[in-house]
């Protein structure tokens, strides 16, 4: 490779491992949201019961599954910055990922799906390379 080429593929590193180091905040959200969730769900079989001939809703388990809803916005909106910067994370993933993928256009010409197997220097191949004339 190029040096344009090794320059997009360290900046395409670079940006992954930010967007790595930004995503572990994420898990405490996601586990508090399906946390909310199931018991929105829980909530919800039993607000509403329907059998043949009717349909009774329990407007006080309604009332808590409109608070259970109120927390989830709360959480998400607590961590509106989290995702802001997930959102800013991708963009720059994105620009080297294009950045990467225009610097290889020379080598891969128009082929589409192909895979690309890069090894850094004292780095075994994980798979078996063929190479063509």
């Amino acid at each position: 490779m190029d040096a344009e080429q090794v320059a997009a593929y360290k900046a395409l590193k670079a940006a992954e491992l930010d967007i790595s180091a930004s995503e572990l905040p994420m898990k405490d959200i996601e586990d508090k949201l399906a946390l909310l969730s199931k018991e929105m769900e829980a909530i919800s079989k039993e607000a509403i019961q329907e059998d043949d001939d009717r349909l009774v809703i329990n407007k006080a388990l309604l009332a808590k599954q409109e608070e259970k809803a109120k927390q989830i916005e709360a959480v998400i909106e607590s961590h509106a910055a989290n995702f802001d910067a997930i959102d800013d994370y991708a963009e720059k993933i994105e620009a080297a990922a294009n950045r990467f993928d225009k610097a290889l256009k020379p080598i891969i010409g128009d082929l589409k799906e192909v895979n690309i197997n890069i090894i850094e220097p004292g780095e075994t191949p994980s798979a078996r390379c063929l190479a063509s004339n």
